[in-house]
């Protein structure tokens, strides 16, 4: 059993996890990770963890190092307070959840046309 403060990690998606998925040696390859991250019920905790601690490597709450290092700028422009550090976490889990929201919706529009087109494709040659 963790201790309270660290309680939530046993909730996390990754649990049980390779490690090393959360630590890809290139910005690109952070999807596979944010993917994981994508619906996990303790995402927010995570980000705040990581943010709080200074964790300066690999995928927390699925933003990659470079999106957190934008994050901890904008905290130490503000003042780190417990607050401060609230706002900033659930602002940034807000957009990330709109963005992955709209890209899946692109991304399945896109299977249904490529499927669409199939379809009429398949038509057409049984009729022909």
């Amino acid at each position: 059993m963790l201790g309270s403060e660290f309680s939530w990690q046993e909730k996390a998606k990754c649990l049980g996890m390779d490690p090393e998925i959360f630590f890809p040696p290139t910005e690109e390859e952070a999807w596979r990770a944010k993917e994981v991250c994508r619906g996990c019920p303790v995402r927010r905790e995570c980000l705040e963890f990581a943010l709080k601690y200074g964790e300066r490597y690999g995928v927390w709450g699925g933003f990659s190092e470079q999106e957190r290092k934008a994050l901890f700028r904008e905290l130490a422009s503000t003042g780190v307070t417990t607050e401060a550090l609230r706002r900033v976490v659930e602002r940034a889990v807000e957009q990330a959840e709109r963005r992955e929201a709209a890209q899946e919706k692109a991304r399945r529009a896109e299977e249904g046309s490529e499927a669409g087109a199939r379809e009429r494709c398949a038509g057409r040659s049984a009729s022909g």
